[in-house]
């Protein structure tokens, strides 16, 4: 027999969803056959009475639950609990000392970053020069080296 959950949709009606099923699909799914606008969401929970309702993350898997607990979908509107906490609008110049809002830098070109990327060119130009009279005299000194190893051989 193949095991099943069954979530009660926010119209009453309840749908049956295959065991390990995650609650992102099964919210999309009752959000499609219910036909909500996409300003709204489905929400997945757990209930029992006399116990905190227990919520379902997205990658949470459906599973069978102990006698008493039913899922339940909450459509945002319909019965979310988010929607009960209250907001409270905080200035927030109070929330900064000398209560002064940061503000951004301009983002015009200042001397200072010019002359760091004009220096950063400078420095990577005479690395490079080094390297290349290394690399240019690197023929000569290999064969006075050789020069030399052959002549610890003659003594």
């Amino acid at each position: 027999m193949m095991k099943f959950v069954e979530v009660q949709a926010p119209d009453g009606k309840a749908y049956r969803f295959a065991a390990g099923t995650k609650a992102r699909f099964a919210a999309e799914r009752i959000s499609a056959r219910l036909q909500l606008p996409s300003s709204e969401y489905l929400l997945l929970e757990a209930i029992c009475p006399g116990e905190e309702p227990v919520e379902f993350g997205p990658d949470a898997e459906l599973t069978h639950l102990d006698d008493g607990w039913k899922l339940r979908a909450l459509s945002r509107q319909v019965g979310s609990r988010m929607d009960k906490v209250p907001v409270k609008k905080v200035d927030p110049a109070l929330l900064y000392p000398g209560g002064k809002l940061p503000r951004g830098r301009n983002p015009e070109f200042t001397f200072e970053y010019i002359s760091k990327i004009f220096l950063s060119f400078v420095f990577m130009f005479v690395i490079g020069f080094i390297f290349k009279t290394i690399l240019e005299q690197l023929p000569t000194l290999l064969d006075s080296y050789k020069h030399v190893d052959n002549d610890t051989h003659e003594l």
